[in-house]
């Protein structure tokens, strides 16, 4: 969320948008700029953000917090195929637009490398791996292994924060010791 602290309310509570926004519009402020949004591909990086907000990052919450078996199933298998979906893009390019690193890439990274460790059990996101979507798994490793990105990334963290913050999901705020992450 984005907080005006003059008006004294919400300026932005959707994450596509504030990404989009933060890559394009704040490099002024930056220490290290880069070029994430490329301007001949703003329109398509701009809607691929907006599905992978609603179709993956969002959908793996509704799975979590379903009601009814009936809607966790459904939300599952949607999930479920919207990763599908994207193994299939990936098995035809490196990263999302391509052999270049965009905004589209790092704003699906952070569901990727939680997927395992945090939504697979506490949000009951298993009905299979996340290494079974090979092209998808190799691109979540492939972004992983770039040290300014594995800088970012805190397993122990995540979990510790996911599991205490969900007592609605973990009434014992245990945390899991596994799972074993290859990738690690």
């Amino acid at each position: 969320m984005l907080w005006d602290k003059h008006a004294q309310t919400i300026a932005c509570n959707d994450s596509a948008e504030m990404a989009l926004h933060l890559a394009t519009e704040w490099q002024d402020f930056v220490k290290n700029p880069a070029t994430l949004v490329p301007e001949a591909l703003k329109e398509e990086i701009s809607r691929l953000n907006e599905w992978l907000n609603q179709q993956i990052t969002l959908k793996v919450y509704q799975v979590g917090l379903a009601n009814s078996q009936q809607k966790y199933e459904k939300q599952l298998a949607k999930l479920f195929e919207n990763l599908e979906t994207l193994d299939d893009r990936l098995a035809q390019t490196r990263y999302l637009f391509g052999e270049t690193i965009t905004l589209s890439d790092f704003f699906l990274f952070p569901t990727l490398i939680r997927f395992e460790s945090v939504y697979a059990d506490l949000y009951k996101c298993n009905l299979k791996p996340l290494s079974e979507f090979k092209h998808l798994y190799r691109y979540m490793i492939d972004l992983y292994q770039q040290p300014a990105i594995q800088a970012t990334v805190d397993i122990p963290y995540t979990k510790r924060f996911y599991y205490f913050s969900q007592p609605h999901l973990n009434p014992t705020r245990l945390v899991p010791v596994g799972p074993n992450l290859k990738w690690r």
